[in-house]
This record gives structure tokens, C-alpha cells and sequence, in this order.
């Protein structure tokens, strides 16, 4: 996008939670797959080597027991991240090659959520999603920023949403 392009503006949208988390699995899961598979593989091998059923109950209560409660817990991590907000408030979007720029409805009558800007360095990937644009902010955690693609007006192109 040229620097002298002007600002898309999208239409008032939220995302719903688990649209968020949906996309949060889908970028989190291909790189972390091993920390689901490993876990029970040691007592599964046990079970095979000694024919010893009870490591296969092990081997089952790690899956059902211990692997929800450590995704839980990487549920709330990600989903009560403060870039949550970007996405799930209802907002409209102004991306321009600045920046996101991230503008509130009016959750009250007295009280409306100041604007938030995301600086277009502080993206490190713009990915085209099924139904949304998803821009991946450099943050510890998993954060992204959705904008769906319903809000988009008519007859933008990829290069003018790329940050």
C-alpha cells in the first residue's frame, strides 16, 4: 500500500468469542500439536511394553484429566489478553499504511471506550482468513486483531487491508 493510499474505513462489527478462539486454534495448534500428542505417548508405550493395562489408565486420564485442564488454562491466557478488546467490542476499523486504528461504539449512554491504535510495526502478519482479515500483533502472547470481511466496503482490495 503507497503512503499517499487513504484509510479504509469498515462498517460497525464485532467478532463473537469463539469466532476469536477459533482463530486463535488455528494458528496456535499447527506449531504447539506436540504438546497435546506427547504427554500420552510414554504411558501408552509402557502399556505396549509390559501389557500392563493400568499405564493404559494412565495414559487415558492424562488425556481426559490433565490435557483440558492445561488447554484451560491457555484458554484464559489468551482470551483474557487485553488485545481481546480490538476484536470483540463493537468497533469500526480504520487501516491505513499508519496503522489500525480501532474506534469504539458507544458501550453506555455516558460511556464510550477510547480509540486504540495499533502501529502498522506492530503487526508482524496480515493473513486472509475464510471470513476475516487477521493481523498478528508482535506481542508475548498469541494476539491478533480480527476485522471481518462483511464489514469491508465494497470493492477493497487485498494490498489496501495489508499492513
Amino acid at each position: 500500500m503507497t503512503d499517499g493510499a487513504a484509510a479504509v474505513v469498515t462498517g460497525p462489527c464485532s467478532v463473537s468469542a469463539g469466532d476469536y478462539l477459533r482463530e486463535l486454534v488455528s494458528l496456535w495448534l499447527p506449531r504447539n500439536w506436540w504438546m497435546i500428542v506427547l504427554p500420552p505417548l510414554p504411558f501408552a508405550a509402557l502399556c505396549a511394553f509390559t501389557g500392563d493395562l493400568r499405564w493404559a489408565i494412565v495414559a487415558l486420564m492424562v488425556i481426559f484429566i490433565v490435557l483440558p485442564m492445561l488447554l484451560s488454562l491457555l484458554y484464559f491466557w489468551h482470551m483474557l489478553a487485553p488485545e481481546l478488546r480490538l476484536s470483540l467490542l463493537p468497533h469500526r476499523a480504520e487501516i491505513s499504511a499508519e496503522g489500525l486504528r480501532i474506534v469504539y461504539s458507544p458501550v453506555s449512554e455516558d460511556h464510550t471506550p477510547e480509540p486504540d491504535f495499533v502501529p502498522a510495526s506492530d503487526v508482524s502478519a496480515t493473513l486472509f482468513r475464510p471470513r476475516f482479515v487477521l493481523y498478528r500483533l508482535r506481542r508475548k502472547s498469541l494476539a491478533v486483531v480480527l476485522v471481518p470481511y462483511s464489514a469491508m466496503p465494497q470493492g477493497v482490495t487485498r494490498d489496501a487491508l495489508t499492513l
